[in-house]
């Protein structure tokens, strides 16, 4: 398993909850507005769902792409924001790394620069998957 559809559905399954999905339209017209293209695996993540209200896959929050784009003015170098982690105290971005995938950083707002923590959506699902949803 390594595509967001089939994370989503697993903690579907598993009962956490999600957002409706949402249009390709949509998803392409936010990520333009923030200067980045919508790859691959951001159209499949949203397509399935738009993000989640509350923590649910392993404490991390998806966000809604309404919260994406509130959130532009703290777009960097390393992508923009999209997900939370424990009422925020650890934020994630996603940057393009070809048309298919994205990179995901980690970052914490410390004064350290954000660090990669994965080389695809699907693989950052995945860890989170195996490192914090075992016992659910």
């Amino acid at each position: 398993m390594s595509k967001p559809a089939d994370f989503i559905q697993k903690w579907r399954e598993q009962g956490h909850q999600f957002h409706p999905p949402t249009t390709s339209e949509a998803i392409k017209l936010v990520f333009s507005r923030l200067g980045m293209a919508a790859t691959q695996d951001i159209l499949e993540f949203y397509l399935e769902c738009d993000g989640m209200s509350d923590c649910g896959a392993g404490l991390v929050r998806f966000w809604p792409l309404a919260e994406i784009e509130a959130n532009a003015q703290y777009t960097n170098e390393f992508g923009v924001l999209f997900a939370d982690f424990f009422l925020e105290s650890e934020l994630f971005r996603i940057k393009p790394k070809d048309e298919y995938s994205v990179q995901v950083y980690s970052d914490c707002f410390d004064g350290d620069k954000p660090r990669l923590v994965s080389q695809s959506l699907g693989e950052f699902m995945r860890k989170i998957d195996i490192d914090n949803l075992q016992g659910n």
